[in-house]
């Protein structure tokens, strides 16, 4: 009689385990569940932000060549308003012709 208690007891013991540890890895296939669904954001706002970083760096690259390009027009109308500026007022024909012309060239006009 001693043995078939034993054996009972065990079995509850055995049958509580199990139902432990079936709860167990019902909250672990919850938990994976969650950590997948958030995992699966994290890559959609990698994705997003390598987007951004793309076109921002092709932004900046679009800035910067204007700013060169501004630069380059700075320069050449500062070298013709020295030149303009350098030559005696009676002189000052050809230099003022040519700044014309290269202004008309810069503007499109």
């Amino acid at each position: 009689m001693e043995m078939e208690a034993t054996s009972e007891v065990e079995v509850d013991e055995l049958r509580d385990a199990l139902a432990a540890l079936e709860s167990a890895r019902d909250r672990l296939a919850h938990e994976l569940e969650v950590s997948e669904g958030a995992l699966l954001e994290h890559y959609v706002m990698l994705e997003d932000a390598r987007q951004l970083a793309a076109t921002l760096e092709a932004e900046q690259k679009l800035l910067v060549r204007e700013a060169t390009h501004r630069g380059l027009e700075s320069e050449i109308r500062r070298k013709l308003l020295t030149d303009v500026t350098a030559a005696r007022a009676w002189q000052r024909g050809k230099p003022l012709a040519r700044a014309v012309r290269v202004e008309r060239l810069l503007t499109g006009g």
